[in-house]
């Protein structure tokens, strides 16, 4: 039960961040999933980061432990690099920006993730805290 809250929750915060990305895009825009104008965004992108960190992190960690703050980092960068280069070319003079649009892709990411998984489980353990209380009064 506790996994499909958070697929809920994921899907939802996803569908959120996209938003904007959606509605840059115009009324034209009539398909389903992304292309890279709305990955070029940073919303788009931090929705991608998101859900594909959540698929990804298990798996790289039974290789190697890596930092998931860095591991998003780099793939929101990644992202944005290859968003602006196939979706018009991509300049020198455009990576200092690229470097900021990805800290806050990542960090709307790492953000979006804590509201979905972290804070559902500070509500849940205060219930059961809650909960115990009443029964120690109860005996």
């Amino acid at each position: 039960m506790q996994g499909k809250k958070r697929a809920v929750w994921t899907a939802l915060f996803a569908a959120l961040l996209c938003a904007p990305a959606l509605a840059e895009a115009g009324a034209e825009t009539t398909q389903a999933g992304y292309d890279w104008a709305d990955l070029g965004t940073v919303a788009g992108a931090a929705a991608a980061v998101l859900l594909i960190v959540q698929y990804t992190k298990k798996a790289l960690d039974k290789f190697k432990k890596f930092p998931t703050r860095l591991y998003v980092y780099i793939l929101s960068l990644a992202i944005l690099a290859c968003a602006r280069l196939l979706g018009g070319g991509l300049n020198w003079r455009d990576v200092p920006l690229l470097a900021l649009n990805a800290v806050v892709a990542a960090t709307s990411a790492m953000g979006a993730y804590e509201m979905a998984y972290r804070k559902g489980d500070e509500n849940a353990g205060e219930e059961t805290d809650e909960n115990a209380r009443e029964e120690t009064k109860q005996e």
